[in-house]
Parts: structure tokens; sequence; C-alpha cells
């Protein structure tokens, strides 16, 4: 079982209602695109809803929808949380929404620039609010003849500092130990800057400079989100991109960072293709057509790897299957035809193939966090919690063995009388299958609800799963090796039963078993 999240960083699909209060309206990411560039198209973006997406904003919108895809559903979210940059949408896609808006400085304190150089033993040049192309063009040449690094921001919560590669000017490495410095010290402080950001550069004059893929972020420390709450419950959380960046490596198994849109691609093809039994939740970053294009106010370059995306995609969607969620998205809008050079505040499309009940859910940046998980985690959470009550059966505890209730069957009405006749029809059916059962009890913490079973051993993960389901079960636990995994079929996808909050021990049959 696996789901995956794409974000089209800043791909906005018009103004938010409150666009005018952040100075954006009339913002319209993809739809000045489409209105203002001859011959764009996205016809597999617009096979799964995005030019229906962008005609419920504009009803004069041009373009016809191909045949929709069957599994396709698709909205338009308006985010919840104060401000318009890259890691508050991303919080709040995850669940994490954000009553208030990060700091932000036209000019840094002066004390905190001091205590950074200090500590960091160096002296900054700039300390103002620019561009990253304006700021290499401002003092470029000045941190090349002095090695001073410089230090920047924007109308984003960012402290920036930008510094050359070349070692002997300032180097990667040096850059980011500072990075992680100033990092720290904010944190100290207590002042809720977003992000920092490490924007190393190469080149020998204003002319040749150029921002390199070395980009380094440390965020602030997230809100428990759902990257959290899955991983907890067992799901393999992949980040691809920036997204271990933005998060602060938090709720991230595992983090594959890219070097541009077509990394990105690449990486989402190989990751998806891998087999695994454990849920896997893929998360990615596509940020070209922020960086690159939306920040520098350039239209064409912007529709030109929109559509290089579009023609991946129509090679990606062939390989995903019914059980397969898949959502593409944004975080924010970064209109080229806008004035300034940040971003705008914008409503994002979504764009989801097998999302299951997506009408349950208000049409805000979070549903994204819901979907996901109502794929991954479709268990009740109370069966993470269960103990088990049982008397060691003649020659010991196997190590490998199935529980399986006949109680409370799903979507059927039961009385005590009628749960005790389906535990004695499931324990003969077992005697009847040459099978040895034992009593085994799944119990809430506190015991106060029980739920008799029999656990057995000598039958496939298939076997198990044919009986759950003419039991009428939601799942059944199989205990391999002595950890106990809670499975739904017979897919070989399963849930470890350690949720994080618990000591990893708790894993262990043994160490969830109160004997009778």
């Amino acid at each position: 079982m696996k789901a995956l999240v794409i974000v089209l960083d800043s791909v906005g699909c018009g103004h938010a209602p409150d666009a005018a209060v952040y100075g954006d309206a009339g913002a319209d990411t993809l739809g000045h695109l489409f209105e203002r560039i001859e011959g764009f198209a996205l016809p597999n973006l617009a096979s799964i809803g995005l030019y229906e997406v962008l005609r419920k904003h504009n009803p004069d919108f041009p373009l016809t929808s191909p045949p929709l895809h069957p599994a396709a559903w698709h909205a338009s979210l308006t985010e919840k949380s104060a401000g318009k940059d890259t890691t508050t949408g991303h919080w709040e896609l995850m669940g994490a929404t954000l009553r208030k808006p990060f700091a932000t400085f036209e000019q840094f304190p002066q004390d905190l620039v001091r205590e950074i150089e200090q500590r960091g033993e160096v002296r900054f040049i700039g300390n103002v609010a620019a561009s990253g192309t304006e700021i290499l063009s401002a003092l470029g040449e000045e941190h090349v003849r002095t090695g001073r690094p410089i230090l920047y921001t924007s109308a984003d919560s960012v402290l920036q500092i930008a510094a050359h590669e070349d070692r002997s000017i300032f180097g990667v490495d040096r850059l980011q130990e500072l990075c992680r410095l100033a990092r720290q010290i904010l944190d100290e402080r207590g002042i809720p800057i977003g992000r920092v950001i490490a924007r190393p550069f190469i080149g020998e004059t204003s002319a040749t400079f150029q921002r390199t893929s070395n980009r380094h972020d440390y965020s602030l420390q997230p809100p428990v989100n759902r990257l959290n709450r899955l991983q907890g419950l067992g799901v393999e959380t992949i980040g691809i991109g920036k997204i271990s960046d933005i998060f602060a490596d938090s709720g991230i198994t595992s983090s594959h960072p890219t070097i541009s849109n077509a990394d990105g691609m690449a990486t989402i093809d190989r990751l998806w293709s891998a087999t695994s039994t454990t849920p896997r939740f893929l998360f990615a970053n596509l940020v070209d057509f922020d960086s690159l294009y939306g920040h520098r106010r350039n239209p064409e370059g912007y529709a030109k790897a929109l559509v290089e995306f579009d023609q991946w995609l129509g090679t990606f969607l062939q390989k995903i299957g019914p059980n397969d969620l898949v959502i593409i998205t944004a975080d924010h809008g970064n209109d080229p035809y806008h004035r300034g050079t940040d971003h705008t505040r914008e409503q994002v499309p979504v764009l989801a193939l097998n999302p299951k009940q997506p009408e349950l859910d208000a049409d805000t940046f979070d549903k994204v966090a819901k979907l996901v998980e109502r794929h991954l985690f479709p268990l009740n959470p109370q069966f993470f919690d269960t103990v088990f009550l049982g008397t060691e059966p003649a020659g010991g505890w196997p190590e490998d063995f199935t529980i399986l209730t006949a109680h409370r069957p799903v979507g059927r009405a039961h009385s005590p009388e009628e749960d005790q006749q389906a535990d004695e029809r499931l324990h003969q059916h077992l005697l009847d299958s040459g099978l040895t059962p034992f009593r085994v009890t799944g119990a809430s913490p506190d015991l106060s609800h029980q739920e008799p079973g029999w656990g057995f051993t000598g039958v496939d993960l298939a076997t198990a799963a044919e009986l759950s389901e003419r039991f009428g079960q939601e799942a059944f636990f199989r205990i391999a090796g002595g950890r106990v995994h809670l499975h739904r079929d017979d897919s070989g996808t399963c849930w470890p039963i350690n949720p994080g909050q618990l000591p990893d021990e708790r894993g262990f049959f043994r160490d969830r078993l109160t004997s009778t």
C-alpha cells in the first residue's frame, strides 16, 4: 500500500479570498500562463481535472478538458494558515495549521546580527531585503573580494546567507555550518523565522554569478503533524527534494534530496517502483517552478517546466494501480506576471487518483493530510493499543502465529449471544481444518474492553486473510519472529504494532501479554 503527494512548488490557480491582505489581489499563476502564452497546454494534468479546476475560477477558460481519468477527483484548496511561504504551505498540507505568521524582517536587528557574527567568526555584508539575483549582482563581487558572507532576506520568513562555493573564498561546508549556527541562535532567542537558507553560488563576476543546487534549508521545528503520526504507526515516510529540510527531518524515515525537477521526477519513478511490504508515503517537492521561474518572473520558463512535468506525468499515470493514492497539488502561488518577486497568496489545485471519501473534508490545505492518512491508515487506531490475555499453550508461545476474533463483525448488528456463537463457529472451523487453536483475548490497555479470539499456527497469509473476511473482521494479527503486526488482507502490507509513542520493545507479543 502506498501514497504519493507531489507538490508543484508555487503552482497556484487564482488569488485566495484574502489575497488583498497580502497585496496579491488578482494574482493567478496558472490562469495568467494559459491566458498569455500561445499554445500552452497540459493535457495529462487536464486528464485528472486541472482544466475543470481552472474553469471554476474562470468560466471563460478556453481549453476543453479531455475525457477524465475514471479514478480522478479534483478541487481547489484554500490556505487557513497565516502566510504564503513554502514552510507554512507544506506544514498545513500535512495538517499543521499556523494561526500566527512567522516573523519577517526588512532588516535583521543589529544585536542578532552581532551574535551570529561573533559566534560564527564572520562579518556580514548586506542585511537587506532582496531577491537572490539582485543580491548577487549588488554584493557578489564584494563578497569574492573580501570573503564576507552576504546576509539578506525577502518578503518571506527567511534568513538567507549567500557565499561562494570556492573554499579559498568561503566554501559550502563553512556556509552550512554558519547557517546551522544561525538557526540555533534564532531558536535560542525564540525568534520564529521559518527557514535559514544556505545559498551557495559560483562565478567570477556579477555577470557570471550563478546559484547552485547545493542550497540547504534549516527549518523551524514543525508542530506534530501527519508525518509523525504515520511514521509512528509504521508507515515509511519518504521525503523527495527539500521535504526533509522543510520539516527539519521530523517525521521523515528517509530523505532523497534532488537538484532539479528532472532529478525529482526520476527519483519519484525509482522509489515508486520499489517493492515493499510496509505501507509507504512518498512526499515530493519539485521546486524549479518557484525558484527558477516564479521569483525571477520568467513566465516562458515557468510554462516550459510545466510542460516537461506534464509529459513525464503521461508516462507515470500508467504506473498507478487501483490501490495507490496519488495527489498533485501546490503550496502557494508565484505568479510570474505579478509585481515584485515574491510569492503570491493563492488557492492551489488538488488533483487526486483513488482518493477515499474526499467529500468528507473541507477544501483547505489540510485536506491532503486527511486523504493520505485515510488511505494509508484505514484501521481503527485502537488496534495499536491492544494487549493480549492468554494462558501459555502446551509447548510455549510460538514465535509465529495468527490471532483472529469473530466478535464485532464489521457492518453487522450483533449481540453478545451472537458474538459467542460466532466465536464457537470460528473455533470449530479451526478444529475441522486440522489446526490446534489456543485462546488469546485482545483487550484495551485498561482491560475494560475485551474480545476473545483464537491463536493458531500452520496457515499462510492468504488463508488467514480469507478467514478474517469470512468472519467479518476489519483486520487480524500476525506474530512473526515474536513481533506483532496488523494485516487487513493478503497483500503483504502490514503495520507493526509499536506506535512511535511506545518503546520499541512493546512491538513484541510477549511484552503485550498479560497471563491469566
